[in-house]
């Protein structure tokens, strides 16, 4: 490591749980006191991280045993960016529940921001807030 590293920002907030329900609120806490200590609105991290983790809790994983659902926090710049990553079937559309258009809708209103990525091994969202200067 270089000696600028340090000053250049704390370590990222690295979570990986269970794609169960308690994993919800254990996502929303630790995300929303990483959002605090780094300049960011921890209300809006907070509920967007709740419908993410909820997503996953209940969509990639439909029909199958709960797999894992990573949680990953980073200050960079002047944004704080969010990832959660589940290894499930991916975030498709669910005759069952009309609830994910709107998870989406919401997370994209609290945030500056979203990018879905699909690849064959589930979906990472990726979501990103403003930093107070």
């Amino acid at each position: 490591g270089s000696p600028e590293e340090p000053a250049r920002g704390a370590p990222p907030l690295e979570l990986s749980l269970r794609a169960e329900s308690e994993s919800v609120a254990l996502a929303r806490h630790a995300v929303a006191d990483f959002a605090r200590g780094h300049g960011c609105d921890p209300e809006d991290v907070a509920l967007a991280v709740s419908e993410a983790v909820s997503n996953a809790v209940i969509h990639a994983f439909r029909g199958r045993e709960p797999g894992t659902i990573d949680v990953r926090a980073i200050a960079d710049g002047d944004k704080l960016v969010v990832s959660i990553s589940d290894d499930g079937v991916g975030v498709t559309p669910n005759p069952d529940s009309p609830g994910l258009g709107l998870g989406l809708a919401l997370i994209g209103s609290l945030s500056e921001g979203i990018e879905l990525r699909r690849d064959g091994h589930g979906t990472t969202l990726i979501m990103r807030f403003p930093r107070a200067g």
